[in-house]
């Protein structure tokens, strides 16, 4: 789902919020063949001698062709183990994807094997 803008209010003119579509869905029709990644619902978790710690809870982003993604936040809120993630490159058995998929082309990366991912990588 694509996050919404609203555009200012006018408060002279008794106007209110107004969502817009993204800009870069306006250029020009996005289709699902112009998806290059999608990372939809993705939850991560590691084991840990304390107990299971939730790494991501409900990531979700689509990189369309020609596109370029900045994944940018505070430390310790997940870039790293997203980017991890998407490569296939979470420690296992410690770290797990629980819930979610990453597709790359179309192709689930989440259900690849090592021999499969590594073609991708």
């Amino acid at each position: 789902m694509e996050s919404r803008k609203f555009a200012p209010i006018d408060e002279n003119q008794g106007g209110t919020a107004v969502a817009q579509e993204p800009a870069r869905l306006r250029k020009r029709n996005k289709t699902f063949t112009d998806v290059m990644l999608s990372v939809r619902d993705l939850h991560v978790s590691f084991k840990t001698f304390g107990g299971e710690v939730q790494a991501l809870r409900g990531v979700s982003f689509d990189l369309y062709k020609g596109e370029t993604l900045a994944i940018v936040g505070e430390s310790g809120c997940g870039k790293s183990v997203t980017a991890n993630t998407i490569m296939g490159l979470i420690p296992k058995p410690a770290g797990r994807i629980k819930n979610g998929n990453v597709l790359f082309k179309g192709k689930d990366l989440t259900k690849l094997d090592k021999s499969e991912m590594r073609k991708v990588q």
